[in-house]
């Protein structure tokens, strides 16, 4: 039986567990409380697995093996297990569960509801954790081949519709953000996103290495998640970003001057240049550059809807879809050719109503053009 002992307010002691020894603190300070938390927590280890089916024994997996299970299997499965450890921190705060099968299908209810009422978390947000949930009870019944109902798979997404946002820099607010955005950083990554579409996670991992001047191409590494695949992708360089790029100094290995591909940098740089644009020009933040540049892409006729896919590293189009918005100069366009017949002479009604048709048909064509 190990030994209890007292470290500082509460007892804890040692187990031996898979081969490796670690060390359990009872939250106790009652000697009498600690020792009964220890033998209930080794009774519990000695019944985890199930003799019969050889998985393990829902009745006895405590939740807190059952996390350094699915963390081992998250981090070699190369799923990105920061949303993992963030959705399991607030599990640990809302349900406090003690066994896996804490999680029930009524204890996550729960979860979603206070994330949402109390925490204000947007619908598509609450379907990313319920995923992260679901990943956990699939684990646990394929990997752990525990024979128990898949709790999460009863709750179903909640319907999130598509998000049209119809936000992006106009050419004179990009122009100005090239030109007057401060400090360098801001100025240099202000350029990256919005000459290649980078999000500003891909943006801050270009060095000065990935650039080649005798070709004119970039190459961009994605970094969205770890899932991403890790081949770059070569870009062709538009000659203003050349000839602003050329003009800086090797600060870093870098080019925007700095490393900032930390996740707590990356939290201020995305703050930073929300700010900057802020001032600049009354809104904005990092992931309107993406939107921009993918805007005035498709309100391009000349350019095909899969170049834009693959020069954005957008592999759905449903996801193009939520980035498709008439620029103000595309609808002033289609407005002006729609009353244009007007200022003919000697046109009758049904002359004008024949052009509209003719014209509608028009759009109808130059739209297909652009879902190529």
């Amino acid at each position: 039986m190990p030994i209890l002992e007292k470290r500082g307010k509460y007892y804890s002691f040692r187990y031996s567990y898979g081969g490796q020894q670690f060390r359990q603190n009872t939250g106790e300070s009652d000697r009498l409380k600690a020792k009964l938390f220890m033998e209930e927590f080794l009774h519990d280890k000695r019944h985890t697995k199930n003799k019969i089916s050889g998985g393990y024994d829902i009745d006895h997996l405590r939740w807190t093996d059952f996390i350094k299970l699915y963390l081992a299997y998250s981090v070699s499965a190369k799923v990105e297990p920061a949303s993992d450890v963030s959705v399991i921190n607030t599990i640990n705060k809302i349900i406090k569960p003690k066994y896996l099968k804490d999680l029930s299908e009524s204890a996550i209810r729960k979860y979603l509801s206070y994330r949402k009422n109390i925490d204000h978390l947007k619908d598509s947000s609450l379907n990313r954790q319920l995923h992260v949930i679901q990943s956990m009870w699939s684990f646990a019944i394929k990997h752990l081949h525990i024979d128990y109902p898949h709790q999460a798979r009863l709750i179903k997404d909640i319907p999130v519709p598509i998000v049209q946002k119809i936000v992006y820099f106009s050419l004179e607010e990009r122009n100005k953000i090239l030109t007057e955005a401060r400090p360098l950083r801001v100025l240099v990554l202000s350029w990256l996103m919005l000459s290649f579409a980078l999000r500003l996670k891909e943006a801050v991992h270009v060095k000065w290495e990935h650039i080649n001047f005798k070709t004119n191409r970039l190459l961009v590494y994605p970094f969205k998640t770890k899932r991403s695949s890790a081949d770059p992708v070569s870009l062709y360089m538009p000659s203003d970003f050349v000839a602003f790029i050329k003009q800086l100094k090797h600060l870093s290995p870098y080019v925007c001057s700095g490393d900032y591909t930390s996740r707590s940098s990356l939290t201020m740089l995305s703050e930073e240049i929300r700010d900057e644009y802020k001032r600049l020009v009354g809104f904005g933040s990092a992931h309107i550059c993406r939107h921009t540049w993918i805007t005035f892409a498709k309100n391009n006729p000349n350019i095909k809807q899969s170049d834009i896919m693959e020069y954005a590293r957008i592999s759905d189009a449903r996801i193009l879809k939520a980035y498709g918005h008439y620029t103000v100069e595309r609808e002033q366009t289609i407005a002006n050719a729609v009353y244009e017949p007007l200022s003919a002479s000697g046109m009758s009604v049904s002359d004008i109503d024949d052009k509209i048709a003719e014209l509608l048909k028009l759009r109808e064509e130059v739209a297909k053009v652009d879902q190529k």
